[in-house]
């Protein structure tokens, strides 16, 4: 039986020892069989929550916010995706507003 995508839901890859799995309502949940544990989160969502977390030490600010930024912009790849496409995507949408 094919599991059902949620709205959101990260897909694909998952670290050594992760599963996926579902809740008799077809809700996913992540098994640990390494540590023997249970969450809802995806772990690489878990992971970059603590990532986000460790760059509250950073004393300024911008650098603090940068570096969360950063960290987003790996784990979902947009460094790679121009800025070009971006304006031509909110473009097509609708949502860029005209000057």
């Amino acid at each position: 039986k094919k599991k059902k995508k949620m709205p959101g839901e990260i897909s694909g890859y998952l670290p050594a020892g992760w599963e996926r799995s579902e809740t008799v309502n077809g809700i996913p949940y992540y098994l640990n069989h390494s540590h023997q544990l249970t969450q809802w989160d995806h772990p690489a969502i878990s992971q970059l929550f603590e990532e986000i977390d460790s760059f509250n030490e950073i004393q300024y600010a911008a650098y603090r916010t940068a570096m969360k930024i950063r960290a987003v912009q790996s784990l979902t790849n947009m460094h790679k995706v121009t800025p070009n496409a971006i304006e031509n995507s909110f473009e097509e949408s609708g949502l860029l507003n005209s000057q």
